[in-house]
């Protein structure tokens, strides 16, 4: 059910001037990251990016840290309320802090982290 209502919500997206995506509270999982790293390549005017409240876990956010370090515009990213834990969480760290990073805001409170929330 899951990567069915993620190709209903990010598969036939087609708008690549779009600057705000809000995908949050959908229960989405690490099905949806394909699309998800599909959207960012093709939309290099998204400037605002929110994420939170789904489930992505532990090892589901790789391709997603990758394509941030490539992201010229995004200055807004919301990724609260996951368990990516230590690993997922330096690397999309190291993607913000990129050379061509413009990332103004960014929210990763309630992670798992330090095998702990960040609060």
């Amino acid at each position: 059910m899951n990567s069915e209502i993620c190709k209903f919500i990010l598969g036939g997206m087609q708008n690549r001037q779009l600057k705000f995506l809000n995908i949050s509270w959908n229960n989405l999982s690490g099905d949806c990251v394909p699309d998800l790293v599909r959207i960012l390549e093709e939309n290099h005017w998204l400037t605002k990016l929110a994420v939170q409240h789904n489930r992505f876990g532990e090892g589901d956010l790789t391709s997603f840290a990758e394509v941030l370090a490539q992201h010229e515009n995004l200055e807004y990213l919301d990724i609260s309320h996951h368990y990516i834990g230590n690993t997922q969480f330096v690397k999309i760290y190291n993607a913000i802090q990129g050379p061509i990073s413009m990332l103004k805001q960014f929210n990763c409170r309630k992670n798992r982290v330090g095998g702990r929330k960040l609060t």
